[in-house]
Parts: C-alpha cells; structure tokens; sequence
C-alpha cells in the first residue's frame, strides 16, 4: 500500500442554511466543534455538504471561513461532483486557486461511460492542479464502480497525485474485497462499516456521523489503530443505533437535522431535498440523548 496522504477521521461536513443562504455564523460553530475535538480533516460540498446545490461564490466564501478558522491546523478537503469532464476540470481549478489542501473527486455519473472514459476524467482533473485527489466512488449514486476493473485501479495506482479511494460501496463484502485488489490507501465511506473496515485495514473514514459526535467517532479511530479492539468494539456497539437513525433517510437529510442539536443551526436544505420526517428527528433525538448518557 502506498503510505496514506489523508487518514484517521475526516468529517463531511454540512453546509448550514439559513432559509436558502448559507447560514456562516452555523458554519463556523460547526467547524470550531471539529476543532475541538481534534478530527483529521475536513470536506466540504460532498454529498453531505449538498456541493452541487452551491454556488461558487458561496463556495468561495464558506473555504475562506474555514482556512481563516483552521488556519492549516487541519486539511481542507473540497467536493468535485460533475457529469462532464469540463466541469470537473474547472471546479478543480477554482478550489486550487484559493489554496485548499485536497480534492474529493466523484466519479462521473449521468452518462454511461466506459473505464477508459472514466479515467481520462479524472486524468483531467489531475493534470488541471497539483492537488492531491481521493477518488470518491459511490455507485449507489452514481451507477458507476471503478472496483470492477482491475485494470482501472492500476492506472490510477501509477499516479501519486491519487492518493486514496473514498470507498462508498454498497456492501461490507465490496468494501473489504478491494483491500485485496489495489494498493491505493483506501478510506471508509459508510460510517456502518467504518469498525470493520478500520479493522480490516483502511486508513481512515470520511464520516457523516462524526458532524454530530466527532468525539466519539475521533475515538473509536484511535482505540482501533492502537489495536485497542475490543474497547472499539463495545464502543461501535454503542453509537451503531445513532448511525442506523441516521440513516433512516437519504444523507444528508437526517444528519442536517441532527446538527442542529450541537449548535444553534437549522435543519433547512435545498430542493430536490426536503427535511426530515418526524419519526426520522425522534430516533435521532432518542439515540442521541442515549448515547450521551452511556458514554
């Protein structure tokens, strides 16, 4: 395996709003939280950070909030989701202007392509900055797996500038069986998974759950890279519930509501999402309020 450019625990952060505008001031509460809490890094406009419903402007105002407020104590990760290669290519180079530390690169989806197709995209991307780039591959959303070609995985183990592969698969099994079939460090995209694939030998997680309790989830990270497996274990078994109340919609639908339980934020996303349904803010107030008082 190559050595890991981005581990441990990587939060997918939300993008608060207010009404239809980012709300900053949520914004920035919620970054401080990550601080606090001492979590690996940071990505925003993912699928949690709802980057496609964004504007660059907006964009470009929330990575200035949190390169003034990480000062580069902790990575800034930035989303790339596009169906067109040009449009890749071209927020690649915006987020490379404005000095953020990586890219979060979402295979290409919409259209049906072919694995050389797939890796003239990201070659692009590539060749278009100098930023290190996690290939975030998701087919559950995209309908597109580059696990499946093994000749696929080679190509990008041959360029460094690929540093990891955000693995969202759909299955624990999927997951897993790519340790055995590339050396491009992987990183967990299923906070379900994350205990057996932190075990299993990923480097790290890009979480949706650690929004709400990144000191949990910052925990069970180090338990189980100082081989402390059993107390991870008993850990996971506790916070397991939360995540499965998390999940009880599409992300980031449930988790936007659950920050509002950490900071004073508001539940609002933009169409084609809508807000939580009521048993979905329940469970997860239940859960929530649970686990606090176990842990």
């Amino acid at each position: 395996m190559k050595k890991p450019y981005f581990s441990g625990v990587i939060t997918a952060l939300v993008t608060p709003f207010n009404k239809n505008k980012p709300d900053y001031l949520a914004f920035e509460n919620l970054i401080k939280i990550q601080m606090q809490n001492k979590i690996d890094a940071i990505t925003l406009f993912g699928t949690t950070g709802e980057g496609i419903s964004l504007t660059l402007a907006e964009k470009k105002s929330l990575i200035l909030i949190a390169k003034r407020l990480l000062n580069g104590k902790i990575p800034i990760i930035c989303g790339i989701s596009a169906a067109t290669t040009s449009d890749a290519v071209n927020q690649a180079i915006f987020y490379a202007k404005l000095g953020i530390d990586g890219l979060l690169a979402c295979t290409p989806y919409y259209y049906k392509t072919t694995t050389q197709g797939i890796y003239n995209h990201f070659n692009l991307i590539a060749k278009s900055c100098n930023l290190p780039i996690i290939i975030y591959n998701v087919p559950a959303r995209t309908n597109c797996d580059i696990t499946k070609s093994k000749a696929l995985l080679k190509k990008f183990e041959k360029n460094p500038q690929f540093v990891a592969i955000k693995q969202a698969g759909i299955t624990l099994a999927d997951c897993q069986g790519l340790l055995d079939t590339t050396t491009i460090p992987l990183l967990c995209g299923n906070d379900r998974f994350m205990l057996d694939l932190l075990v299993s030998g990923y480097v790290g997680s890009i979480s949706v759950c650690s929004n709400l309790i990144p000191k949990q989830i910052k925990l069970l990270s180090e338990l189980i890279s100082t081989k402390k497996i059993e107390e991870a274990k008993l850990l996971f078994c506790k916070i397991l519930p939360l995540i499965s109340a998390i999940e009880l919609e599409p992300n980031p639908i449930p988790i936007k509501y659950a920050t509002t339980l950490i900071c004073e934020s508001k539940p609002n996303l933009r169409l084609p999402l809508t807000t939580a349904k009521k048993k979905t803010k329940l469970a997860i107030n239940s859960e929530y309020i649970r686990l606090l008082e176990e842990l």
